[in-house]
């Protein structure tokens, strides 16, 4: 394919509002770099962070009661934000925590939510983000085609195996992702993202009723399987996770071993 050379103009500016979705289970140091490559790289004037409920192509998964993780996302982007209220005249917060998801009774899907923010925000021009581990499972979401068609999407890569992962699950579907073959521009070297030169360039795959743009990112091997099991053996989490959010964790210990598992109830 050719490279968009007007790609860096699609991407983030003025009314630009990227969701940033998750379980969130806990909001982890990888969740908040991305975060912040979305405001710094990509240049969207607003990243919303939403907590899902129980994803309903995920069952079976023992999450955090959603007030608890609200309550770690909304102290992320409290500490994003500081230092914007001193500003003068005042801006809106570039990171702000959306309940749109926390609200909704039964099952909660990507589609609705999109909707949602079609009707509530018509002028937006409204991205949405997700890692590559998401984006090869895409085709078990709800409606899954339907998507492009309201948000431009931005697919998270950490490396080649995602990239060529991502890349063969849109080989499966020729039609959906017309552009995508052997002449597909090498992603690992560092499109957007946070790779040092990597500039304001984004490579784009054309899709069906829209686009979507893969931003590269430095991978940090964090997940919340790791991050509970040292929880678990009343390990340190210091450089896994905010310290906001670990301040949650410790105050409410207890909801926490609720669900998680009592504290040096794992091998260390």
């Amino acid at each position: 394919m050719s490279h968009d050379s007007n790609a860096s103009n699609r991407l983030g500016g003025p009314g630009s509002v990227c969701i940033l979705g998750g379980s969130f289970n806990p909001m982890h140091a990888a969740h908040v770099r991305v975060a912040v490559a979305l405001r710094e790289a990509a240049a969207m004037e607003r990243v919303d962070i939403i907590p899902a409920p129980a994803p309903p192509h995920k069952p079976g998964r023992r999450l955090l009661p959603m007030e608890l993780r609200m309550t770690m996302a909304e102290a992320v982007a409290a500490r994003l934000n500081s230092g914007t209220a001193a500003v003068s005249p005042p801006v809106a917060p570039a990171f702000r925590v959306s309940d749109i998801e926390a609200r909704r009774t039964g099952p909660s899907y990507t589609l609705d939510t999109l909707r949602e923010y079609r009707r509530a925000e018509p002028g937006t021009r409204l991205f949405f983000c997700l890692g590559a581990t998401d984006m090869v499972v895409l085709d078990s979401w709800h409606e899954w085609r339907e998507l492009p068609a309201l948000a431009t999407f931005i697919i998270v890569t950490r490396g080649e195996t995602d990239v060529a992962d991502v890349l063969a699950f849109m080989n499966v579907y020729p039609k959906v992702f017309p552009n995508v073959g052997s002449s597909t521009r090498s992603l690992a070297t560092g499109f957007g993202g946070e790779f040092p030169n990597s500039g304001c360039e984004y490579e784009h795959i054309a899709w069906d009723g829209g686009w979507a743009a893969f931003m590269t990112m430095p991978r940090l091997d964090v997940s919340g399987t790791q991050i509970r099991a040292l929880w678990r053996a009343n390990r340190r989490l210091i450089g896994l996770l905010p310290d906001c959010v670990e301040d949650v964790l410790t105050a409410h210990e207890k909801d926490v071993e609720a669900v998680w598992g009592a504290r040096g109830s794992e091998p260390t």
